[in-house]
């Protein structure tokens, strides 16, 4: 068939006249005629379009000969698929598109810029029409735009809300007001962000916390390719602080909380050489896992006001790390634990930082630095020799 014969054809099928077929794209009936018998060397490209656009062809049937169809306007075309992974509800690995926590693939127009779906439950977002069921497309990313709906974790589960931003802190705010609002505290320091939940501990005094934070970095005297241990890591506020200044932190806290802010102010720092764990303390440092984690060259410490149990002690003594920097809110607990470490570290620096004024408490910090030679327990001389090398015991009448 050819161009000629397809005109005729078409025009035909869809009962259309010579004159009518001339009305629309502007020449006479004649002129029709010639092109249905294949006089059309002379056709022009407004013409082509005209006629295509009558007679329901692509413009290109009149260019190649070829019968190509026109989609009609109100039909829309079906679009490329993409798989797209489905969460569950609960996201249990550190990385949120982890094998474990898709539940299925989903089909996904190709345009959609999403990189995994959950399904969402419950009623806390209905005035954002986002229902019970309802399958919602994500973007990952680190950063949310102020206002934006957003998916969040919490508590080990993805959920939506949209996500409120101040000088200060951050609101995920649920969409139905039989809900309350959840805060999060956000302080920064040398252009580093921390995010504190409702079950984190961060310090009080913002500007004390600086200072401290930058005397424990001064004690630590890292240069550059150091594992640093930071016990008792809370949101990860001083393993994310010195670790641009090492090569690895790994950072151990009890509150399972914590230890997702921890995470999350890694990620939103664009900080990739930190890692943290969540568990008692006692249970989860051990031998073992210096073995696993490697052996630290440095230890930050800074424990509730109880100081260390002895099972930590005896391991950070196992471990005998180079250098071990103690921070406490307590001195009393923190002098007994440094006489625990006594045989293997000798205090070298001690810097007291006024956290609480006008109250008697301080933050106290503390460098330790491994002994060459482990110091040994004095014995009593039997000859009632002085052993204590010019240090004697202050009578008790002569104590202040």
């Amino acid at each position: 068939m050819n161009i000629g014969e397809i005109i005729r054809t078409r025009r035909q099928e869809l009962g259309l006249t010579l004159e009518n077929i001339g009305d629309y794209v502007g020449v006479g009936k004649s002129t029709v005629r010639k092109w249905e018998h294949g006089d059309i060397e002379n056709m022009k490209r407004d013409k082509i379009a005209l006629l295509s656009e009558i007679l329901k062809l692509s413009p290109l049937t009149f260019i190649t000969g070829k019968v190509e169809y026109k989609t009609p306007d109100n039909i829309i075309p079906f679009p490329k698929m993409k798989k797209v992974p489905l969460l569950g509800t609960t996201v249990c690995e550190e990385s949120i598109l982890a094998t474990e926590n898709i539940k299925a693939l989903i089909n996904a127009d190709e345009s959609l810029n999403a990189d995994f779906a959950i399904s969402f439950r419950g009623d806390s977002m209905i005035n954002a029409r986002i229902f019970d069921g309802d399958i919602v497309y994500i973007k990952e990313q680190s950063y949310v735009e102020d206002r934006e709906v957003a998916a969040v974790l919490i508590d080990g589960e993805v959920t939506l809300k949209r996500i409120y931003k101040y000088p200060s802190k951050i609101v995920l705010h649920p969409e139905n007001p039989l809900y309350n609002d959840i805060i999060y505290i956000e302080e920064e320091m040398e252009g580093l962000r921390f995010r504190i939940g409702p079950k984190s501990f961060y310090q009080t005094n913002s500007r004390g916390a600086y200072q401290l934070y930058r005397v424990v970095r001064n004690f630590a005297s890292l240069e550059g390719d150091e594992l640093v241990y930071d016990l008792y890591t809370g949101t990860g506020t001083i393993a994310n602080f010195v670790s641009r200044y090492c090569r690895h932190v790994v950072g151990i806290e009890y509150v399972p909380e914590a230890i997702e802010d921890a995470k999350v102010n890694a990620n939103v720092n664009s900080i990739d050489n930190t890692e943290f764990y969540a568990g008692d303390m006692k249970d989860v440092l051990n031998d073992q896992f210096v073995k696993e984690h490697g052996h630290p060259d440095v230890i930050i410490v800074d424990p509730p006001r109880a100081g260390m149990h002895q099972d930590v002690v005896d391991v950070l003594l196992r471990t005998a790390a180079m250098r071990i920097v103690y921070v406490s809110c307590n001195p009393a607990t923190q002098a007994r634990d440094l006489a625990l470490l006594d045989p293997l570290y000798e205090v070298t620096s001690v810097q007291p930082v006024d956290m609480f004024p006008h109250t008697q408490h301080v933050e106290n910090v503390v460098c330790l630095i491994l002994r060459d030679v482990p110091k040994q327990p004095q014995k009593a001389d039997q000859a009632g020799e002085d052993t204590s090398g010019g240090i004697k015991p202050v009578p008790e009448s002569e104590e202040l």
